[in-house]
C-alpha cells in the first residue's frame, strides 16, 4: 500500500505476529484472506489484530 507521509510516497508494510498460522515474523504487504462467512469488515478488524 502507498501512502503519503510529510509530502511524499511511501510503503506502508506490515510484520506478521508470531501467534499467526503462517509465515511467523515476516514482513508483508497489508491485507489478507476473508474467511468463509466473514463480512469485509470483520475481516479487516481481524486482520489488524492478528
Amino acid at each position: 500500500m502507498v501512502v503519503h507521509a510529510d509530502g511524499e510516497a511511501a510503503l506502508l508494510l506490515t510484520k506478521r505476529s508470531e501467534t499467526v498460522d503462517r509465515h511467523k515474523g515476516e514482513i508483508s504487504l497489508p491485507g489478507g484472506a476473508i474467511e468463509p462467512g466473514e463480512s469485509p469488515q470483520a475481516a479487516a478488524v481481524r486482520e489488524t489484530s492478528e
